[in-house]
């Protein structure tokens, strides 16, 4: 009877082993990728399931796995002990993670990220026509365009009047070569300048920005130039608005909203409803 009794219990975790549902091995990236396979088999996931399976994994540890290769310059067969145990560190995550844990893990790591770009957003939406004005007391007080006849290179003399109340290290213009009447439009494009003193509040200053134009100058030429961006010590940016020359140059806001759509496209995609915006 007792040998029945234990023939029963094997028996019972035999069917619980055989029912339970499969989950990650991530002792390494060769593993992985076999259970992934396993898991897509064995739950029968559909096409967009095992796309979300796939974009889980990388949510949790993509960029780190994909930092430890490329670091190393080698194929992945090439990696040493060392990084063997870091690549266990990375992928620990993971292990033994079965799809929906996967995917709640993934999701949660997204929502925490599309909760700070939102507070992000919402602090640059409430500063940006403070930018806005502050970027226009920068004043261009002058602006010549110049070409050498030697060597075809081509420049910009500006002198700047810094009206704000924060020293200047740096500002990336608009510019534009036009005709005086207005009718053409010859060359634009983003401008660069530095000031080594910083440009103090209420000081002026010439500056040189260098250019790849080939326009030849003549007398009815003139230039048109605002800033777009500002820079404090260190590389800190001060102000920035959107280029009205340059389609990639959206400036912040815009550029947070459009992180804030793809992390909505992203926690979609994991079957969650992404955070509402502040």
């Amino acid at each position: 009877m007792r040998g029945k009794l234990v023939l029963a219990a094997v028996g019972i975790s035999i069917c619980w082993a055989s029912q339970r549902e499969p989950t990650l091995d991530a002792s390494s990236l060769i593993e992985l990728h076999g259970s992934y396979e396993r898991m897509v088999r064995e739950l029968r996931l559909s096409g967009a399931e095992a796309a979300a399976l796939e974009q889980a994994i990388d949510v949790l540890v993509g960029d780190a796995a994909r930092d430890l290769i490329a670091s190393r310059e080698l194929k992945y067969q090439s990696l040493g002990p060392k990084d063997r145990r870091l690549e266990a560190e990375i992928l620990a995550p993971l292990d033994g993670l079965a799809y929906r844990e996967l995917l709640s893990a993934a999701a949660a790591t997204k929502v925490d990220e599309m909760n700070v770009v939102l507070a992000q957003l919402a602090a640059e939406e409430a500063t940006a026509a403070s930018d806005r004005r502050m970027l226009a007391s920068i004043e261009v007080l002058d602006a010549c365009y110049w070409m050498s006849v030697d060597t075809g290179a081509s420049w910009i003399d500006l002198t700047i009047r810094n009206a704000s109340d924060r020293r200047l290290h740096e500002l990336f213009l608009d510019c534009r070569l036009v005709e005086q009447d207005g009718r053409a439009v010859l060359q634009s494009g983003g401008c660069r300048v530095a000031f080594e003193p910083a440009l103090a509040p209420g000081e002026s200053r010439s500056a040189r920005t260098h250019l790849s134009w080939r326009t030849q100058p003549r007398a009815s030429l003139a230039v048109e130039a605002w800033a777009i961006q500002a820079y404090g010590a260190d590389g800190s940016l001060l102000w920035d608005m959107p280029s009205r020359l340059d389609p990639r140059w959206v400036g912040r806001v815009a550029d947070l909203r459009s992180r804030v759509d793809d992390l909505d496209e992203s926690l979609r995609s994991l079957g969650v409803s992404p955070p509402a915006a502040h």
